[in-house]
């Protein structure tokens, strides 16, 4: 699939191509930007983006590719440390699909750069697989930045796409997690923990307060 946007940015004009294959029996869904005024702005540097605007041509280029998991073996062992991580804070998680990225710049046809991150966040929209939509299902995107995997949380809660704003480009696995999964319950449970430990540092040291002022009156 591939969808092509042009925005115009001042005098000039840039021209946004999204695309996506797949290399499982599943077809690869769209993926879009939640706003492409801001994809630009992210992409390019300040002077750059002056360029545009006097009237250059510039081209962004974000290809994807949807897989069962990746083919380097570290960056599977990253992700997997990663979703052990991210479990401890969400509860147990589910691992769907994998999506290899690459993201290329160029102004007036010019050499073409790649894109290792984003000057600023920008929303991502992924279509999601029907075979993994289903009610009562949280999702989530994790990235591998260099070896660290991000947990992104869905910014909207439709059904059938996952929303992220972020400022990373890598590989990117989308995860899930069904209702009777989610870790509310648990997590409630340790914020109210929490609280209380906060609460009982707050007596304790009103109660030392307490006896060195009850101490120093007797001086």
């Amino acid at each position: 699939m591939q969808e092509t946007t042009q925005v115009t940015y001042g005098e000039g004009t840039v021209t946004l191509v999204v695309s996506t294959e797949s290399e499982t029996e599943v077809a690869a869904p769209d993926i879009r930007f939640g706003d492409y005024y801001q994809a630009v702005e992210a992409s390019f540097t300040v002077r750059e983006l002056e360029e545009i605007s006097e009237g250059s041509s510039a081209s962004l280029d974000f290809h994807y590719v949807m897989t069962d998991e990746p083919d380097d073996e570290e960056e599977l062992a990253h992700f997997k440390s990663g979703i052990e991580k991210a479990e401890m804070l969400t509860g147990p998680l589910k691992s769907g699909v994998y999506f290899e990225v690459r993201a290329e710049k160029s102004i007036d046809g010019e050499e073409i750069n790649p894109i290792e991150t984003l000057y600023d966040d920008i929303e991502f929209q992924y279509e999601i697989p029907r075979y993994l939509v289903a009610e009562k299902r949280a999702y989530y995107a994790m990235t591998d930045v260099m070896g660290v995997c991000v947990l992104e949380e869905d910014v909207d809660k439709d059904a059938d796409t996952l929303s992220v704003s972020t400022h990373n480009i890598g590989t990117t696995l989308i995860l899930y997690q069904d209702g009777k999964d989610r870790a509310k319950n648990d997590q409630s449970g340790f914020v109210l923990k929490t609280q209380h430990l906060f609460i009982a540092a707050i007596f304790a040291l009103g109660l030392a307060w307490w006896a060195l002022e009850k101490r120093y009156r007797r001086r």
